[in-house]
């Protein structure tokens, strides 16, 4: 598995973009059964996204295989449409309205590791 730092560095390489993360770093619980935006999720930090964020580095931490489901339009995926991600599976939301509007869906129990930062 690639790390954060490598891939946050492969990143700027491939992109030719700076992105600068900003506290918090969160670990959201995605809800069983409910599509649920990042911040209605548990372990969402009280004091909200940064300021400025545009994007999103998301890792998806599942003990078993469920994975999620998920759309970045707001509308709301189901435990058998939308697209899936699985554990240990990374993957980035850029631009602030496909933050805003991600909302995901569990069949189990499943975390997302979550850096926010400024993409330049």
């Amino acid at each position: 598995m690639t790390d954060i730092k490598t891939l946050t560095s492969e990143i700027k390489r491939i992109l030719g973009a700076e992105i600068k993360f900003k506290s918090p770093a969160m670990q959201l619980t995605v809800p069983t059964g409910t599509a649920t935006t990042l911040s209605a999720m548990t372990g969402f930090a009280s004091t909200g996204f940064p300021d400025g964020y545009n994007y999103a580095l998301v890792e998806v931490e599942d003990a078993a295989t469920d994975g999620i489901r998920f759309w970045e339009t707001g509308d709301a995926p189901t435990s058998t449409v939308g697209i899936r991600r699985a554990n240990k599976d990374i993957f980035d939301l850029e631009g602030r309205q496909s933050i805003d509007n991600f909302k995901a869906i569990t069949v189990g129990t499943v975390k997302l590791n979550i850096q926010f930062g400024v993409k330049s």
